[in-house]
């Protein structure tokens, strides 16, 4: 990861590292093919924080290839005529995401809104309009002539290899400590409603709950609860009451906040009544989780136990997953273990207390992501009208 400082805090911010990758990219065509002919490739693309650059393949040619996407990346020459090419491509995207299925463009809500660095697209697509190659050379000169790094290898290397790497990225990048902050995550601490406007008649709603902390145990917590929640959410709002095809209850890891996700997508139920059954499944489900059996609760944890601890199917699955760990500070790369810890360690009782709080927060913190279709009502709630203004204020209560 090569981070700038401050991050990419706005939509212009996100919108010029995008379209530099992608002409990073575009510069490095002619040597992509050859690459993958010897059973090499790479991505580069903006992450959080920065850009991210991955390299796969073959390990004894990877420090070449490498040494050829920096030498790029650090001093790329900006071609009006290619940089035309990909931010009409990148408008085309923007402009697709409206085409979604509502329940998807609900669901990225939830980031768009509350992660700091993540934009809905019709921002981006704004911010799009102001890009030119004067722009681009402007952003490159502010933001890429001092970088931090945060370097991953693993598999078939060697500490020497490792150094190779490392003296790469020295030739190529003027690197030192830019004060680079990951994104941070808004609090949801009352009721609130973002609308989307999806271009379909049905209604769409994701109804959010956050976790209280980062803590492993309330991951644990949030993690069973949608383990034990799924199946039957599904089977009271599809099979028996046919509000949608698409129902699910799902973990929503925010970065490393934990939370769970109601989704639903309708062409019979608007959101508002989509919210207050899901409110209302929740509340009646409460006497099956007090009566549940030792045996019956065990077995969800061990079926959540069973799904965490998977093991990589291969090595790129296991380079993901340490990525995810290092990407949100997570450096002894066991976070996924020191959950299972946790979720081993909870109790009938424990997890009672924790049901009844999840029933009051999600009428009293939480935040409801919907699109309402051929319906003309909302669901109840501070209403955001304007996603920027709401992350600015954000992000001033977070210093």
């Amino acid at each position: 990861a090569v981070n700038v400082k401050g991050g990419l805090g706005s939509p212009s911010d996100l919108v010029h590292a995008t379209l530099y990758a992608r002409l990073v990219e575009d510069a490095l065509n002619t040597y992509a093919y050859p690459a993958a002919l010897a059973g090499l490739s790479y991505r580069l693309s903006a992450a959080s924080g920065g850009f991210q650059i991955s390299i796969n393949g073959f390990n004894d040619k990877q420090p070449q290839l490498l040494e050829r996407v920096l030498e790029s990346f650090a001093n790329l020459a900006i071609e009006a005529d290619r940089l035309a090419l990909y931010r009409d491509e990148l408008r085309r995207e923007l402009q697709n995401f409206a085409a979604e299925r509502p329940f998807q463009q609900a669901y990225s809500g939830l980031s768009h809104l509350l992660v700091s660095d993540a934009w809905p697209p019709h921002l981006l697509a704004a911010a799009l309009t102001t890009v030119t190659p004067e722009s681009i050379a402007r952003w490159k000169a502010s933001y890429l002539s001092t970088v931090s790094v945060r370097a991953l290898l693993h598999g078939n290397v060697d500490a020497s290899e490792a150094r190779e790497i490392a003296a790469a990225l020295h030739r190529h990048l003027s690197i030192a400590d830019v004060g680079a902050k990951g994104p941070a995550v808004a609090a949801v601490s009352a009721p609130l409603a973002l609308r989307i406007d999806a271009v379909n008649e049905d209604a769409a709603m994701v109804l959010y709950v956050q976790g209280r902390s980062e803590a492993y145990a309330e991951r644990a917590l949030f993690g069973l609860a949608s383990q034990i929640l799924s199946a039957p959410y599904f089977n009271e709002l599809r099979t028996e009451r046919q509000l949608g095809y698409v129902v699910y209850a799902s973990p929503a890891v925010l970065r490393r906040t934990p939370g769970i996700a109601f989704t639903v997508q309708s062409p019979v139920a608007d959101a508002d009544s989509l919210v207050t059954t899901t409110i209302d499944f929740l509340t009646a489900y409460r006497a099956t989780v007090a009566a549940m059996t030792p045996a019956a609760f065990e077995a969800h944890k061990e079926g959540l136990l069973s799904k965490l601890l998977e093991k990589d199917k291969n090595l790129a699955a296991r380079g993901a997953r340490f990525w995810a760990d290092l990407d949100v500070g997570f450096t002894d790369f066991d976070s996924r273990e020191r959950i299972a810890e946790q979720i081993r360690a909870i109790d009938h009782a424990r997890f009672t207390v924790f049901f009844d709080e999840l029933i009051d927060r999600s009428r009293s913190q939480r935040l409801v992501v919907y699109s309402p279709g051929r319906f003309d009502t909302r669901p109840g709630g501070e209403s955001i009208v304007d996603v920027a203004a709401f992350k600015l204020a954000a992000a001033k209560t977070l210093r």
